[in-house]
């Protein structure tokens, strides 16, 4: 499905936003995970993060920009990263190497370091995954970077949405699958 294009300084017209693959539908639009994550929160339907009374999108820490801070007495960095590819039933991210999220990993594990919480939440745009985990022949060094993030007590989490023409929501946490090193 085409969407008309999201801002004016696009070079084309339309956005791709939904993918039919036959058996299941795949929302491509990498600006949604922060939206859906949000939303659950402020419907309380993320658990592990009950604590947090606020939440802010789009906030500065260490020379990157993270998609959310969460707070009530300590605060909480989250960063979400759309995930489209699926094989074998295990959603995986990246799909191509990403440099951006490297620096994310980093930004994170620091923010644990200054004495914040900290987490990475993957969203699964599309239903057929069953697990997570991190795509290390597209980014062995995005790999690297998360499970370095995670031995600094960055916590991980994964997703996966009901994905509909009409709507998309984030349903079931996923086992998160993180293998020694490759």
């Amino acid at each position: 499905m085409l969407t008309p294009k999201a801002g004016p300084r696009r070079k084309t017209g339309y956005d791709m936003s939904l993918v039919d693959l036959g058996q299941t539908l795949v929302s491509t639009d990498a600006r949604i995970p922060p939206a859906l994550v949000e939303e659950a929160f402020a419907g309380g339907h993320l658990d592990q993060f009950s604590s947090y009374t606020w939440a802010r999108r789009e906030v500065t820490f260490c020379h990157s920009r993270l998609d959310m801070m969460m707070g009530n007495g300590g605060l909480c960095y989250l960063e979400m990263k759309s995930v489209t590819l699926v094989e074998d039933y295990v959603g995986l991210f990246p799909d191509a190497p990403t440099s951006r999220g490297v620096r994310h990993m980093n930004a994170l594990a620091l923010a644990v370091g200054k004495g914040h919480r900290a987490a990475v939440i993957f969203v699964v745009q599309r239903e057929d995954a069953h697990a997570f985990s991190p795509n290390d022949s597209a980014d062995p060094l995005f790999g690297t970077a998360l499970r370095e993030a995670k031995a600094a007590g960055v916590e991980i989490y994964a997703y996966r949405c009901r994905v509909s023409a009409e709507e998309i929501i984030l349903a079931e946490q996923l086992p998160v699958i993180i293998p020694e090193r490759p």
